[in-house]
């Protein structure tokens, strides 16, 4: 199969061909932003100045602010807390479904293997997250430790991962062929 790539080809066939794409989305950026922009921008603002108030008032005020001190409801640090405990639960849901696809790799192939287990970076963050925000023991020094070291190093590796894919693309290698050395023929 000879294929011809000195034409760019739509991305679908019968779609938008990938510089057509790149215009579309660099659009905005070379034009100046219109009233809806700027309404959208001020609701942010303003819900995030909301944000704002409402921490520094829990900060003066102290967490009976929440309802905390109301017989009957529950507090916004208990909903919190549930909502961690589920967010932990789903992390160990998806941690067994992605060990068992180890088992089932050769029936759904590799590249559907490779993709579930992209899934395993949502995982850890949401068991990160889950430990952070309802464990026991995240102020403990072994706690920290586990939460900086394997955070760390995870985002370090993904880091390296994908400057390493960006530089190739940016700088690719050229082979030159090698030489090989032949000794002269000695005279004698």
């Amino acid at each position: 199969m000879n294929v011809d790539y000195s034409q760019e080809g739509p991305v679908v066939a019968g779609r938008l061909t990938l510089a057509q794409i790149e215009e579309l989305v660099a659009k905005p950026m070379d034009t100046k932003p219109d009233k809806k922009y700027f309404i959208a921008l001020s609701i942010s603002l303003t819900a995030l100045s909301i944000g704002a108030i409402c921490l520094g008032l829990t900060f003066f005020y102290g967490v009976g602010l929440w309802g905390n001190n109301q017989p009957v409801g529950w507090a916004v640090d208990i909903v919190n807390f549930v909502f961690w405990v589920g967010i932990g639960q789903l992390a160990c849901y998806t941690w067994a479904i992605l060990a068992l696809t180890f088992y089932i790799r050769p029936i759904i192939g590799q590249k559907s293997w490779r993709f579930l287990h992209y899934g395993s970076f949502g995982m850890y963050l949401l068991g990160i997250f889950h430990g952070l925000f309802s464990g026991t023991d995240t102020s403990a020094g072994w706690a920290q430790t586990y939460y900086w070291i394997s955070a760390g190093s995870l985002l370090f590796l993904l880091m390296y991962r994908i400057l390493a894919v960006v530089i190739d693309g940016l700088f690719p290698q050229t082979r030159k062929p090698v030489q090989v050395h032949t000794p002269r023929p000695t005279q004698g």
